[in-house]
């Protein structure tokens, strides 16, 4: 490809998440290599966060490795150590409506799969195209519902907001879950002589003056969320916090660390370090009792 498509993918594609759709049943090794080639493609020409590839997916989430398949295998048929075609289109269709942006590749007319993943991100209104020229696809349906408004935010909203939030907190203050009374107390009000009075006439807690939660990168923050997401879809919303020890967690930061540092890119790595990081401290305050005889002591004593 030329510069001018270089510079069409970074256009579309820089700080999106992308989905790769095209036909794979039929063809020799599931397409892998054309899904392998479009990735790695806007991946080197667009810092995209997350280029979703259903044959690298299928390798993450089910160690399955397409072409470890004979030559001869039929390609019409879903393989045995892959689950059932239902699970994986839920995967799938989950993947279309959380991205920013679909990329057909060649054939995807002829497949139903991917017809269905196009007419699902058209429906949510996603742009779409066609891969290699990157020309929009507007497939041949009509859509009339508009999307539901959004509620209007207003002052009396936002007021709603926060006196609900508090009621919350003074609510976690009285749980009997170990660690929420504690943090729930750490979110109290401030003594009234440590209020900050504004020329405005408006007064505001001094609560938050040790913190700095508006230096915090926003990009970084959204990689994080997003692989709290992918851990969600592969296990569950709260299964770490039945408990980790923090040794545990940070032999995976490490592990992403050197990945990313030996040039693999196949899934964000630096946000599932920062993850990880976020997740020892987590365990570092909560979960004393599993971190016992764990870690090295002071003087690199061994535990």
């Amino acid at each position: 490809m030329g510069d001018n498509s270089g510079n069409t993918m970074n256009r579309l594609f820089t700080g999106k998440k992308v989905y790769l759709s095209g036909p794979m049943r039929g063809i020799p090794f599931f397409n892998a290599r054309a899904f392998e080639d479009a990735r790695r493609q806007i991946k080197s020409e667009a810092p995209c966060s997350f280029v979703f590839d259903p044959v690298k997916a299928d390798q993450q989430h089910y160690g399955f490795y397409v072409w470890e398949l004979p030559a001869d295998y039929d390609w019409n048929t879903l393989p045995d150590n892959l689950p059932p075609l239902e699970t994986i289109a839920k995967r799938d269709l989950r993947w279309v409506v959380d991205s920013d942006v679909l990329v057909a590749l060649p054939g995807w007319e002829k497949s139903k799969g991917a017809r269905a993943e196009i007419h699902t991100a058209f429906w949510v209104r996603k742009p779409i195209y066609a891969w290699p020229d990157l020309q929009e696809i507007i497939p041949d349906v009509e859509v009339t519902a508009e999307p539901p408004a959004r509620p209007k935010v207003t002052a009396e909203s936002i007021a709603e907001g926060l006196n609900r939030l508090r009621s919350q907190i003074a609510g976690a203050a009285k749980s009997e879950i170990p660690g929420v009374p504690e943090i729930a107390a750490g979110m109290s009000d401030s003594d009234p002589a440590e209020l900050h009075h504004f020329q405005s006439g408006a007064v505001r807690s001094s609560d938050a003056d040790n913190e700095a939660w508006h230096l915090m990168s926003p990009i970084g923050l959204r990689r994080v969320a997003e692989t709290c997401r992918e851990g969600e879809r592969k296990y569950d919303a709260y299964n770490w916090e039945k408990g980790m020890p923090t040794a545990e967690i940070l032999n995976h930061a490490i592990r992403h660390i050197y990945l990313y540092l030996a040039g693999d890119r196949s899934e964000d790595h630096l946000a599932h370090t920062a993850w990880n990081m976020l997740a020892a401290m987590h365990s570092e305050e909560l979960w004393p009792e599993l971190n016992a005889g764990t870690l090295r002591q002071e003087g690199c004593k061994a535990p």
